[in-house]
């Protein structure tokens, strides 16, 4: 028996070709070579998502890491203002005239009743 064969039916039916499969058509989808582009394209884009995500990652981490130090930096400057008010308080309180008289007098210093006169020649 051949493939082609007329139709007794139908006296002027013509003799049609035998159905053949192509190459990346049909219910399989598409062909291996076009697979492999597209898994490439979909590894590539998967990259390209994994490489924004780190980076985005890797900014906010580097960002926080900045606003610990700032808020360290921040601690000890109220630290040492601190610091310098009450040095400021122990220079005043040392410079307190009541307490450089009482030094004098204990090193027995004393007041000059007159001034000295000093005399040019």
């Amino acid at each position: 028996m051949s493939a082609r064969t007329r139709s007794r039916g139908n006296p002027g039916s013509r003799i049609l070709p035998r159905p053949r499969l192509v190459p990346g058509t049909g219910t399989r989808g598409i062909g291996l070579g076009q697979g492999l582009v597209a898994y490439g394209w979909i590894f590539v884009a998967s990259l390209i998502g994994l490489t924004l995500f780190f980076g985005v990652i890797y900014a906010r981490v580097f960002l926080d890491k900045s606003a610990f130090e700032i808020a360290d930096l921040q601690v000890e400057i109220r630290q040492q203002q601190q610091l310098n008010q009450q040095l400021h308080l122990q220079v005043a309180e040392l410079e307190a005239p009541g307490r450089v008289f009482d030094a004098a007098t204990r090193l027995g210093l004393l007041h000059p009743e007159m001034p000295p006169t000093v005399i040019e020649n």
